[in-house]
């Protein structure tokens, strides 16, 4: 048997190698994977609302100077309106896309270490400020949600008063 043969053969793979630590290393192992995960998904998501945003703006800029852009009024409200509303739509995806990855990475460690993460949350008293602060970002979303909406009935207003 060859020198390289015989290398292949006694070499492990990366799945016998991780199988054979302890759980606490597997877990620290898949702990920083599971990170790299969550952040990547969440930067990926995190381009929705950036990206109609700065869409808005840049038609409300072109709309300045007609000269830049020439569009019929009822396609630029159109538009308008439809980047608008992406923006509160994507902000509330990306908001379920991170609690998803939360409760993915909690079902992870549940599985790793066999604890259940719910028991250990309704043991400690959760203050009503940490679960207003949990909920914030919902809360921002729903009034962002109203804005645009009044923002969009004002934009049509003159269309459908006529």
């Amino acid at each position: 048997m060859s020198k390289l043969e015989l290398k292949s053969n006694t070499k492990k793979t990366e799945k016998e190698i991780f199988e054979s630590l302890s759980p606490s290393e597997r877990l620290n192992i898949l702990k920083i994977f599971l990170e790299i995960r969550n952040s990547d998904i969440a930067y990926r998501m995190g381009m929705l609302p950036l990206v109609s945003a700065i869409s808005v703006a840049m038609l409300a800029v072109f709309t300045l100077n007609r000269e830049i852009i020439t569009i019929n009024s009822i396609i630029l409200k159109i538009l308008i309106s439809v980047l608008l509303l992406l923006i509160p739509f994507s902000l509330y995806f990306y908001l379920r896309d991170i609690e998803d990855g939360i409760r993915n990475t909690d079902r992870s460690i549940e599985k790793w270490t066999g604890e259940d993460l719910s028991s250990i949350d309704s043991a400690t008293k959760i203050k009503w400020l940490d679960k207003f602060i949990g909920n914030f970002p919902r809360f921002v979303i729903f009034i962002f949600f109203i804005v645009i909406t009044i923002l969009l009935i004002y934009i049509w207003k003159p269309i459908f008063s006529n």
